[in-house]
């Protein structure tokens, strides 16, 4: 090609067709191709005599795509490591004739809009069976450049892909960084380090719970004593008393270690009309951001009362099940319609008694809460849940309320500010991306 020209795909895109008979004692490496663009993976290892269907064996470096999910990004790159993996035919494989178009180029142009969009309008049928059509893709045109000018859109590519790695790798690293800080002022919360200020300020008045733990915990018990005597929560089994040799770090004066279930109720159910409006939440509406309010759905009580998890304005909720539990998808519940609301019922709930919910909050959200969780986790592999017992027996940190209203103030102050510094982050990243897409605009069109 002397001069920018329309080529078909079909007319550098040729399809191999490699069929491979199984050995029904060996294991085979089986690949899927994530959607969105995400790249060609390892799906699992099989056996021969396992696999039903004909397979197909691909190589390193051919591109191949879904012709189920082309229309979603399904497509990319055969890596190095599943050289010789096999697909079923409902994956296609190419070989790129570098007659017409640089390999490297035409991998470029696959993570533009312009490849998606010729993959979303060659994709035909009905609504549960819609596929690529051959013809209809092989039949796709794009305007390529010359060779030796494809030569030098890939050098300046090279180069602003570098330079685009380079700046990822470190916002990478800040990210990393910002993670590690947000878990740093957590836990200098919960161990009293952010406000030791506060406490030379305010010292212990005896009695007093808004100074004084013990008399706090005092006004906690009495209080669950009447709403049981109430009939208003049920009667809780005792928990163990606290070993010493349990705690994991000595507390400042002023300060007791409690067990959640000991200051709040855990898992409790709502008595209300049912004709109330009350908020519902799915999982998904659950973030995993600290201080993220969660959304709602309105629903009537009488729709969700039951086979629903219950909660109340600030009660916490906490995942239970992999892997928003190990992501830590948590929040406080604020702003409910009529105060009260339920939800997916893959959350533990805890209905603070007398606690600042948002001091909980910051506890839940703390590393070592998540990770020693996790390791009690029991059930089917995807879907283990954290049991209950792991909640109501959680050692915390129980500074007085006053106290624990001063840490939740500051938590909030500085992880704004982390915040802040983590938006930078994300603006560097998306003008980064936005050059690369620059660059490729001209690259892919005359």
């Amino acid at each position: 090609m002397s001069e920018w020209q329309k080529v078909k795909l079909g007319d550098f895109l040729h399809r191999q067709r490699n069929p491979i008979r199984l050995d029904a004692e060996q294991e085979y490496a089986l690949v899927t191709i994530r959607v969105k663009h995400k790249g060609v993976q390892l799906r699992e290892m099989k056996k021969g005599g396992q696999i039903g269907s004909t397979m197909y064996q691909i190589k390193k470096g051919q591109f191949i795509l879904s012709g189920i999910d082309a229309r979603q990004g399904a497509f990319g790159i055969v890596p190095d490591e599943l050289d010789g993996a096999i697909i079923t035919n409902d994956f296609w494989a190419f070989e790129v004739d570098e007659n017409i178009v640089k390999r490297d180029f035409f991998y470029w142009l696959t993570t533009t809009p312009l490849f998606l969009d010729s993959c979303i309008k060659s994709s035909r049928g009905e609504t549960q069976r819609i596929r690529l059509q051959k013809d209809a893709f092989y039949n796709f045109e794009f305007s390529f450049p010359p060779i030796e000018k494809q030569s030098e859109f890939l050098k300046r590519l090279q180069i602003i892909d570098s330079n685009i790695s380079a700046l990822a790798k470190e916002n990478t690293n800040q990210q990393t960084y910002l993670t590690q800080l947000r878990q740093a002022i957590l836990q200098e919360a919960i161990e009293g380090k952010l406000t030791a200020d506060w406490r030379v300020k305010n010292p212990v008045q005896k009695g007093n719970p808004d100074y004084d733990t013990r008399a706090l915990l005092a006004t906690i018990k009495a209080e669950k004593q009447k709403l049981m005597a109430d009939g208003k929560i049920k009667k809780e089994k005792p928990l163990a008393p606290i070993n010493p040799d349990d705690v994991p770090f000595a507390l400042p004066e002023g300060w007791v270690w409690g067990r959640l279930g000991e200051i709040g109720q855990i898992n409790p159910r709502n008595y209300i009309d049912d004709k109330l409006e009350v908020s519902f939440i799915p999982m998904r509406y659950i973030s995993e951001q600290y201080g993220v309010s969660a959304f709602f759905e309105i629903k009537k009580w009488l729709d969700i009362k039951s086979g629903f998890t219950h909660f109340s304005e600030n009660d916490i909720g906490i995942a239970k099940i992999t892997p928003c539990y190990e992501n830590s998808k948590s929040c406080v519940f604020n702003n409910l319609k009529n105060g009260f609301g339920a939800g997916t019922t893959e959350l533990h709930v805890i209905r603070p008694v007398l606690v600042n919910s948002h001091y909980i909050y910051a506890f839940i959200k703390t590393s070592n809460f998540i990770k020693f969780g996790a390791r009690l986790m029991t059930g089917a592999v995807g879907q283990k849940r954290v049991p209950v017992s792991y909640i109501s027996d959680s050692l915390i940190p129980l500074p007085p309320l006053a106290e624990q209203n001063a840490i939740v103030e500051r938590v909030d102050r500085l992880l704004e500010s982390v915040n802040a510094l983590e938006q930078q982050v994300i603006e560097r990243k998306s003008y980064a991306e936005q050059l690369m897409q620059v660059v490729l605009k001209e690259a892919f069109t005359r």
